[in-house]
């Protein structure tokens, strides 16, 4: 027997340009081929994923060389399938000659007949996914030959890998085949068979899911979609009509099938819609509400209005919710209608629906009511409240938080704050003047929000002026607040650094918080200090600021107070606060973390405290 080596349709092709060369047909000279030895091929065999992959890239740098030459690229496809068939090529190797074959294939003529080799590969369990790097793309019915005759004699792993190549390349001849799979005993032959008759679609498909044992599994369902899908109007819609109907299919799929009936019956979305949130198949219907925002607006919202009410409660709080969704102004006044509802769970829906429509001056106001209640209701609103857009809401925040007689004043100013409205910061700083308190701490809040550092000083003004103690408390976050906006954390310390030594005990106390808050070793090295000069009192104020340190930067200086103070009652606190840090950010802990906790082995004098600083090196096994 004389052996006939594989040649591509590209090379038989060459094999015609060659004799017509020779009869003086041919008038341009034809680019030279990688040679055998090339860097392209010749550590393919051994190319490992650990090691080298340079020969990956020179195999991608020549076949872009290439160009759209047939005959350099021909010359390419010989030589890496003549490759691929060599028995000590790695896998690695194996792999990479795949990829390049199947860009070849995908962009060229299709391989006919199809290589040996590969007919091959789509029968080994090890190699059959590489194959299907190769071919998969690769066009041409002897390429769907490969894989249905490679299908109809395979098992296990290597059959499902086919049956995925079959639905991949839609290959209409493979649908008897996976018909009959789909009662295969194996679970993920016979979902993988459903799988790829749905991706392969029409009637014949369709046809062929008939077959399968339970028509209501999901994957089933799903493929019967998916075939309807190409399907004229009038053969999909009795498809997706049954699987809609079959309470067996799960919820999420009868509303797939539900949604392209309706896409296929724009004209009826307004009734159908109404028949099924006036339905009782709960689950159904709350996949329906999920999905309303994929439904034309105009058709939805007035169905929502005009039934909305004779709904149970349930459907009507979904519903109100959906609108929000759909984000449409038309529907407002339903909205708006529910968010006077007695009832608690339609009204939160209503007010968190509010956020997302386009509002007006009435809006805004009802959200300012509805934010000053107490609990869940007022976090909401808050949230809705900043999130609200439209004609005249920004000036309706501003006349709100201007107007001292305005009951909802302190919401307004707040929501002067969250917008970053120009000039808030100025309308914020006035309200000092003004006798309410909750007003001024209002104002404290909405500043501590967006009060540049430069008024770092006016707002310790405000805080040291301040008598009474809750505004004291809202004055300190609105320093910090402001304090954490200048990047220069020198400049910041030295403001309260430059007032705290003059200032009477009690505000000595606010400023050590104010510190904390603001973090950072330079504070933190600058309150370690303060607890070694001052008085026991104001020391244990000092210890107890480190100890609830905005970040971990305050534990080198607990342990320098640790190591230097006489007071005993102190030491003790500086390492339990230490403790108590480096507990609650429990993990391994850090070379400069082992090193704090030596030094603090070394300050204490209590047993019971050494026994807690070995455990935060050695954790008890739990």
């Amino acid at each position: 027997m004389t052996f006939r080596p594989y040649l591509s349709p590209v090379s038989r092709l060459l094999g015609t340009a060659a004799l017509l060369m020779a009869a003086g047909c041919a008038t341009a000279d034809v680019a030279p081929a990688p040679t055998a030895n090339s860097p392209a091929y010749s550590a393919l065999p051994s190319l490992d994923y650990s090691g080298s992959q340079a020969a990956r890239e020179s195999l991608r740098l020549a076949i872009a060389d290439a160009g759209k030459d047939p005959a350099r690229l021909g010359s390419i496809e010989v030589r890496l399938v003549e490759l691929l068939g060599r028995r000590d090529i790695t896998f690695a190797g194996q792999q990479s000659i795949c990829e390049s074959l199947g860009r070849l294939y995908a962009s060229g003529p299709a391989p006919s007949p199809v290589p040996p080799v590969l007919i091959r590969m789509l029968a080994d369990e090890t190699r059959v996914d590489l194959a299907r790097l190769a071919l998969e793309r690769a066009p041409g019915a002897a390429v769907d030959d490969a894989f249905v005759n490679g299908l109809g004699s395979a098992t296990g792993r290597v059959r499902i890998a086919l049956i995925q190549s079959a639905g991949n390349r839609r290959i209409s001849s493979a649908v008897p085949l996976l018909a009959n799979l789909l009662q295969d005993p194996d679970g993920a032959t016979a979902a993988a068979a459903a799988t790829a008759l749905g991706r392969i679609g029409g009637q014949a498909a369709l046809a062929g899911l008939a077959k399968a044992p339970d028509p209501s599994s999901p994957v089933v369902a799903e493929a019967r979609i998916r075939c309807a899908r190409i399907l004229p109007a009038a053969e999909a819609l009795p498809v997706l009509t049954d699987v809609r109907s079959n309470s067996a299919v799960p919820a999420p799929l009868r509303v797939s099938a539900f949604l392209a009936v309706l896409a296929l019956e724009p004209a009826t979305v307004s009734d159908q819609v109404a028949a099924v949130l006036a339905g009782s198949d709960l689950p159904f219907k709350q996949a329906v509400l999920t999905d309303l925002v994929a439904l034309p607006a105009d058709a939805v919202i007035p169905v929502v209005s005009a039934n909305l009410k004779s709904w149970d409660l349930v459907t009507q709080t979904a519903a109100i919710a959906a609108l929000g969704r759909i984000g449409d102004p038309s529907a407002l006044p339903v909205v708006m209608a529910a968010a006077h509802s007695e009832d608690r769970d339609l009204r939160r829906a209503a007010i968190g629906a509010l956020g997302a429509l386009p509002g007006n001056p009435e809006v805004a106001r009802l959200l300012a009511d509805a934010s000053a209640e107490p609990g869940e209701t007022g976090k909401l609103a808050r949230l809705s409240l900043s999130r609200l857009r439209g004609a005249g809401v920004s000036e309706s925040v501003l006349e709100g938080a201007t107007h001292m007689d305005d009951p909802r004043r302190a919401v307004f100013l707040e929501e002067l704050a969250l917008r970053n409205a120009p000039g808030a910061s100025d309308i914020l700083l006035k309200v000092r003047d003004e006798p309410s308190v909750a007003s001024r701490c209002a104002a404290l809040d909405g500043l501590a929000l967006v009060a540049p550092a430069d008024l770092e000083p006016t707002l310790i003004s405000w805080m040291t002026a301040a008598t009474d103690s809750t505004e004291q408390t809202h004055a300190s976050r609105a320093v910090v607040g402001a304090a954490e906006r200048n990047p220069d954390a020198k400049a910041r310390l030295k403001l309260v650094t430059d007032l705290i030594d003059k200032a009477p005990p009690a505000l000595q106390r606010r400023f050590l918080t104010v510190i904390s808050r603001t973090g950072g070793p330079l504070g933190a090295d600058y309150v370690a200090a303060f607890a070694l000069r001052k008085d026991p009192d104001l020391a244990q104020a000092a210890v107890s600021a480190l100890g609830q340190w905005s970040d971990r930067t305050a534990l080198a200086a607990l342990a320098t107070v640790a190591e230097k103070t006489q007071d005993a009652g102190l030491r003790k606190a500086a390492i339990e606060d230490s403790i108590a840090s480096m507990e609650y950010h429990r993990g391994w802990l850090s070379t400069e973390q082992k090193a704090i906790v030596a030094r603090l082995r070394v300050a204490a004098k209590d047993a019971e405290l050494t026994h807690r600083l070995d455990e935060l090196e050695n954790p008890p096994a739990s």
